[in-house]
């Protein structure tokens, strides 16, 4: 069939949702041995020999699938547990107000969480039909997988993952806060009355950490992009996400789950790449020693340090990112600056903001300015602060950005120092 007929078909599944039914499959090499294809025992038969065992809530049937992957450390590494204990020890030390933390929380109770819908919007129209979630144990990794058989067993399908949820675990998801999330409570508030509560829990979104770090960097922040550019895991013939609303409807319509094979096993990949990425950016912060972040790498962890007032953070991986040289030096050199100058230390902050002007070709009006107000108000060099008015003026004329604004300001300094000056 081809692509266009497929999502032709999608569309009438959509607007006929509530009399579909539905299915899904795992990836492998799986062989098929069932009944005829297309019918119900055929379809349970299938979901069995995916590793999906069928269980009932409410008068409905879903399906679960749990694979246990042991750990597989190298001699002399930490396994996936210690390293995310030794962050759970470091998150109990420190401000629990960071992005990445997760206080005091047990690992295990960490979800690495992920799903899969019928479409990217929110709408009433839009189901998950997917959900799966990686949990970390002292000797490997369970990842759980619950599938939607069809639009009339959700609410089984739902209450299965809410009995494995819990009030004091914590979502580890990449844009989870945006979409997946949203997706489970909207159709927890339409199905309520039949599901067990729907607790409230923090909430870890890597995609806001994964953009922070590398939307300079990369050719985009998806998790297949971040696997293979920063975790050197490059997906081999996976199935893309977004062909997985169209396989769903084709195994609604064919009621055949081998059909979702490979979203299935797309979906299984996603949950456990999160703790490896979890785990990755956490060292890239907090223990840059052992991860050795790149000079943008510390220049973009310097700047959200600074957003979050972890200023000694800031303040190493912005020098680290000086060091490196390069053209991040500038940046770095400049972020140092208004560092300084938000700590009271001018005379950092001064020569912070002539290295910046230094290490760049750019006009830096805003940095002349800095200097100038520096070597005025606090150092009281009045014939240093006009030369670096001036200088601060012609970079003014070569900006593109607030130039009228910045020589209206730079001739007013230059004017009222000149006066200064006379009087001397």
């Amino acid at each position: 069939m081809s692509m266009k007929a497929k999502l032709q078909r999608m569309k009438t599944h959509i607007a006929a949702e509530d009399d579909a039914d539905g299915e899904e499959s795992v990836p492998g090499n799986t062989e098929r041995s069932s009944p005829q294809a297309g019918t119900d025992r055929a379809a349970e038969d299938a979901f069995k020999q995916l590793g999906f065992i069928p269980f009932s809530a409410a008068g409905e049937v879903s399906f679960r699938k749990k694979v246990f992957y042991p750990d597989q450390a190298e001699p002399g590494e930490k396994t996936a547990y210690e390293r995310l204990n030794d962050m759970r020890s470091f998150w109990s030390q420190h401000s629990s107000s960071h992005a990445l933390s997760f206080g005091n929380v047990a690992v295990e109770n960490l979800l690495f969480f992920d799903t899969e819908t019928t479409g990217l919007s929110q709408g009433a129209g839009n189901r998950i039909f997917l959900i799966g979630y990686a949990r970390v144990f002292p000797d490997g990794t369970e990842v759980t997988q619950h599938i939607l058989r069809g639009p009339a067993d959700e609410t089984a399908f739902l209450t299965g993952f809410l009995d494995d949820f819990h009030a004091d675990d914590v979502i580890v998801s990449y844009n989870g806060k945006s979409f997946d999330w949203p997706q489970v409570k909207s159709r927890h508030a339409f199905m309520y009355r039949t599901l067990p509560e729907l607790p409230q829990t923090a909430h870890i979104d890597l995609l806001h950490a994964a953009r922070r770090l590398w939307k300079h960097e990369l050719p985009s922040c998806r998790l297949a992009v971040v696997e293979e550019y920063k975790l050197n895991h490059p997906r081999m013939s996976d199935i893309p996400g977004r062909l997985a609303p169209i396989l769903y409807f084709d195994y609604l319509h064919e009621n055949d789950p081998f059909q979702l094979q490979g979203v299935i096993s797309h979906h299984d990949q996603d949950v456990r790449s999160l703790i490896t990425l979890y785990d990755h950016m956490s060292r890239l912060l907090f223990f840059p020693e052992k991860s050795l972040p790149s000079g943008e790498e510390h220049l973009q962890i310097g700047r959200w340090f600074l957003k979050e007032s972890w200023l000694s953070n800031a303040e190493d991986h912005l020098f680290s990112a000086a060091e490196k040289g390069g053209r991040y030096a500038a940046g770095a050199y400049r972020e140092l600056g208004y560092l300084y100058k938000k700590l009271k230390r001018p005379e950092q902050a001064k020569t912070m903001f002539m290295q910046a002007i230094e290490k760049t070709r750019e006009p830096q009006a805003d940095l002349w300015a800095e200097a100038a107000k520096i070597a005025e108000h606090s150092d009281k060099d009045l014939q240093n602060a006009l030369y670096l008015a001036r200088e601060g003026l012609k970079a003014a004329d070569k900006t593109k950005s607030y130039k009228e604004k910045f020589r209206d300001d730079f001739e007013k300094r230059i004017g009222r120092l000149e006066e200064k000056v006379k009087r001397l």
